[in-house]
């Protein structure tokens, strides 16, 4: 479970959420490296405070594919 902070009012981002700060918040948090491009946001940002399960453009042994929990929280 990834935990993203954001200045935000009435659960509105001030700074919507992108692909790149999940994959920045995937390296600090969990130590692993991953390209922005794999971070499937379905072509838009994230602008609401609240809990996001997001698919990442990978494939996990078996045919499943990987994704990653955010939770984006009102600083």
């Amino acid at each position: 479970q990834l935990v993203l902070r954001r200045r935000a009012k009435d659960g509105a981002l001030e700074r919507p959420v992108g692909a790149a700060d999940v994959a920045a918040a995937v390296a600090r948090q969990l130590g692993v490296e991953i390209a922005p491009e794999l971070v499937d946001l379905g072509g838009e940002e994230l602008k609401a405070v609240g809990e996001y399960r997001l698919p990442l453009k990978l494939v996990l042994p078996g045919g499943a594919r990987a994704a990653v929990d955010v939770t984006v929280q009102s600083t």
